[in-house]
């Protein structure tokens, strides 16, 4: 019997920067709820909780259909790129489950009182039913500011951005603006 002592042969294939678990589904509230652990490979003390749902209807201007619900999203580690991972995954969670990609949640100020999650979902391409409200939100993301309960209130935030069409008294407005902000230069 010939046994090869030798080095240890890396395998060729890539391990992914994280590994997502699902951990079971439970019918609370006449919703399944799906919870799952996100693990990072490149730092083991880096993970993350996140819970999802299916909601059967989802009252948008333009779309009214299945949508996945982000129930909670909870990183040991903040800073460190999981909950963007974990928000891809949850975009592509919803296309598989026959939501198209829509996803809704609920940006609560009271678990985070002095840095709210609304810029991080904002960032991610969540929008409100709101515009001026999203506008505020962009103003704080473009000036690197952080935003706490005092600046903006707990809010449905939804994915894809909400497609908006402007009235014709919004683009009136805008090309005023325009014009004028053309002439001052």
């Amino acid at each position: 019997m010939n046994i090869h002592v030798g080095k240890y042969i890396r395998p060729k294939i890539k391990t992914p920067d994280v590994l997502f678990y699902k951990l079971n589904t439970s019918n609370i509230t006449n919703r399944d709820q799906t919870n799952f652990i996100a693990f990072t490979t490149t730092k083991p003390t880096n993970y993350g909780r996140f819970i999802t749902s299916t909601m059967n209807t989802l009252f948008r201007p333009d779309y009214n259909g299945k949508a996945l619900t982000l129930d909670l999203i909870k990183v040991h580690d903040k800073y460190q790129g999981l909950g963007k991972k974990i928000i891809d995954f949850v975009k592509n969670y919803s296309k598989q489950n026959g939501c198209n990609g829509y996803i809704v949640t609920a940006s609560y100020c009271g678990f985070t009182p002095n840095k709210i999650p609304h810029l991080f979902y904002r960032k991610q391409g969540f929008s409100t039913l709101d515009k001026a409200y999203d506008k505020a939100l962009d103003k704080f993301i473009k000036n690197n500011q952080y935003a706490t309960q005092y600046d903006f209130f707990s809010k449905l935030m939804y994915y894809p951005e909400l497609k908006r069409k402007e009235n014709f008294f919004e683009k009136t407005f805008n090309k005023i603006i325009n014009l004028f902000n053309s002439n001052k230069k």
